[in-house]
């Protein structure tokens, strides 16, 4: 279960990476935003970084299974970038949407 979990995060963050670059954006995104590249490119990034976030936090929860001694500095390394993706979101939301 933990190597899916690594797995998983290592995906999400390979998607946000294509994201940010502006790759595998959904068809209704590109379809409502299209007027407006900065726009699109926005929520390109913004969207991008907090799945790289999130892939970031599965692949430290991974670590903090793998590495004992090492779990509450992990845990809290998780809290911090769960809490960081949640503002980025917002952020985002509210500019670009």
């Amino acid at each position: 279960m933990a190597a899916l979990l690594c797995a998983f995060g290592v995906c999400f963050i390979l998607k946000g990476l294509f994201m940010c670059a502006g790759r595998m954006v959904p068809k209704n995104v590109i379809l409502r935003l299209q007027d407006n590249r900065r726009q699109l490119k926005g929520w390109c990034q913004g969207t991008g970084t907090v799945h790289i976030l999130w892939g970031i936090c599965a692949v430290l929860i991974w670590c903090a299974d793998r590495f004992n001694h090492y779990a509450l500095y992990i845990m809290i390394a998780v809290i911090a970038c769960a809490v960081i993706s949640m503002v980025i979101s917002f952020w985002t939301t509210v500019k670009f949407s």
